[in-house]
Order: C-alpha cells, then structure tokens, then sequence
C-alpha cells in the first residue's frame, strides 16, 4: 500500500463521507424511531462492519467497510452523551 498513495487519500475520503452519510441516516432514524433505538441499532452494526474491517485483506473491501462503519460511528458523535432526558 505504501506504493499506492492515493489509496491513502481514497480510505481517508470514504471515512468522512461515512461521517457525513451516517449523520444524516442517523438524524432521520432518531426522528422516526427515537435516539435510544437508532444508538442501539447503530452500535450493532458498527460492531459487525467495524470487525469485518479488520478481518479485510484488500484495500477495496477495507473501504467499503470503513466507510459503513463510520455511517455507524457517526452516530455516536451526533447525539449528546445524555440519554437520560
């Protein structure tokens, strides 16, 4: 991969548009199904995907599982640490 610098570019790019994705399935989700559920459906799947990433042994798969694996992520990032209100 070392000789391959755009694949480095190309893994960081699918990371921000997973971010960028994933605040808006996560948004519309909680609006529809509540916060609670959307962070447990979410962290489930992050779970799932973010192993499958690790397990990748090319840089094609490892992007398409980072980038839904940040879809997932992001959700974190997107509600406040608080559910208890």
């Amino acid at each position: 991969m070392c000789g391959d610098a755009y694949l480095q570019s190309l893994l960081g790019t699918t990371y921000m548009v997973g971010t960028l994705f994933g605040s808006l399935a996560a948004g519309a989700m909680a609006d529809a199904k509540g916060r609670r559920v959307t962070i447990a459906a979410f962290s489930a799947l992050m779970a799932v995907t973010g192993a499958l990433g690790a397990l990748a042994t090319e840089p094609i798969s490892f992007g398409v599982l980072r980038y839904t694996t940040t879809r997932w992520i992001s959700t974190m990032l997107s509600f406040p640490p608080s559910l208890g209100s």
